[in-house]
């Protein structure tokens, strides 16, 4: 069956393999190492920057506490540790894998459900199916949250359970996390990525999941999340091709190209830097449905598709390399970001971005050539790196 995917990326991104590197961070851990307690139902405080939680003291009670502040450079996706500024360290559990194997997969019997639902103000917001007084698909938004805790406990649960209103009326949470993509197995996962193909290779994106859907991966399912990774603007001092490229290169400009320019990056786990990820959509698999809700965000823009949490970047098969790109280029670009893009902000991103170097993507140039041609690939690549000196009003 033939697949169309859709890459939700912006003009400076571009999709890569994942390759390892010594820097990458490590694996995520299924369970707390000994003497650290576990930080379970877990989410950023609205209030600092801590994170606030449940843990379970060993006395049948699970007390909410709230954590001092976070360095946003820390790892702090779900199955790492993370320690605050008063030293105190916790474990970050897999909320979403543990309520996946423990939240109710289908209604009860003669109990409507909620489907899409969200945090409104005065209640949960969703679409409600099976209820013989209302018709399936109507929005409804439930009557308060069932008591104090039902908010943390219902909405921070992703679905799988039964919830009563303040008026008594009963519903099912239908369970998002159950069609989410899995999280892969973290050990096979690095296995795989040891085995990508370089860029240079030709392989593309479908062929690395065509053949990652044969072994015990399996199929990934129509919604991938990738993690970012923050190129900085800090140039080489003499940029060359190298010898492996060959001699079909030449005649084109290396500085013509954002790929070649940049190399040096920000720190893999450094999230203040790198931001959230981006998604690449299989629409062949994805019912139409799907598209009539506004999307959430454009890190994660299917409901019930698109998982809403990290993509752990250590067991990512693809990353998207965002480039802050030279100065000139980074505030050429007239969108809705452009009121944020003052020179002292991209000074800053610049040092931030500066801890690792590779050249993982520098390969996609030497196969383009070969197999185009080069009187081909240079007509197509003609302009690449240079701006309209004025803009054109075409109105």
């Amino acid at each position: 069956m033939g697949r169309t995917w859709v890459l939700l990326v912006d003009v400076d991104e571009y999709m890569v393999f994942n390759a390892v590197h010594e820097d990458d961070p490590p694996l995520p851990m299924k369970a707390a190492p000994e003497g650290i307690p576990t930080l379970e139902d877990w989410s950023w405080s609205y209030a600092g920057d801590g994170i606030h939680g449940r843990i379970d003291y060993g006395d049948g009670q699970k007390k909410m506490i709230e954590t001092g502040d976070i360095d946003e450079s820390q790892i702090y996706y779900a199955g790492f540790v993370i320690e605050d500024d008063a030293k105190a360290k916790y474990f970050l559990r897999d909320d979403l894998t543990y309520y996946n194997q423990t939240g109710l997969d289908e209604a009860p019997p003669g109990v409507p459900t909620l489907r899409r639902f969200y945090e409104g103000d005065y209640g949960i917001v969703g679409y409600i199916y099976g209820d013989k007084n209302k018709t399936d698909g109507e929005r409804l938004i439930t009557d308060g949250w069932g008591g104090e805790i039902g908010k943390e406990k219902y909405i921070k649960r992703f679905g799988g359970q039964v919830f009563t209103d303040n008026s008594g009326n009963t519903y099912f949470l239908e369970k998002e996390q159950r069609s989410f993509p899995p999280h892969l197995e973290p050990a096979l996962a690095l296995e795989v990525r040891r085995h990508l193909p370089k860029t240079r290779d030709g392989a593309t994106v479908q062929d690395v999941l065509n053949e990652v859907s044969k072994g015990p991966l399996g199929e990934l399912g129509p919604c991938l999340s990738m993690p970012r990774l923050r190129y900085s603007s800090k140039e080489e001092d003499d940029i060359v091709w190298s010898k492996e490229m060959g001699s079909a290169l030449k005649g084109f400009d290396a500085n013509n190209f954002a790929t070649f320019q940049f190399r040096h990056h920000a720190s893999k786990h450094d999230f203040a830097t790198n931001k959230y990820g981006k998604t690449i959509i299989d629409v062949s698999r994805v019912g139409v449905s799907h598209f009539k809700d506004s999307a959430r965000s454009i890190h994660f823009p299917l409901s019930y598709l698109c998982r809403n949490d990290f993509p752990p970047y250590s067991t990512s098969l693809f990353r998207v390399n965002h480039y802050l790109d030279s100065w000139e280029a980074h505030s050429y670009r007239q969108d809705v970001r452009a009121s944020r893009r003052c020179r002292e902000c991209y000074d800053v991103l610049t040092k931030d971005a500066d801890v690792g170097k590779d050249n993982d993507i520098q390969g996609w140039l030497q196969y383009f050539v070969e197999h185009h041609g080069a009187l081909k690939a240079s007509e197509l690549l003609n302009g690449a790196g240079d701006f309209v000196p004025e803009k054109i009003d075409v109105t």
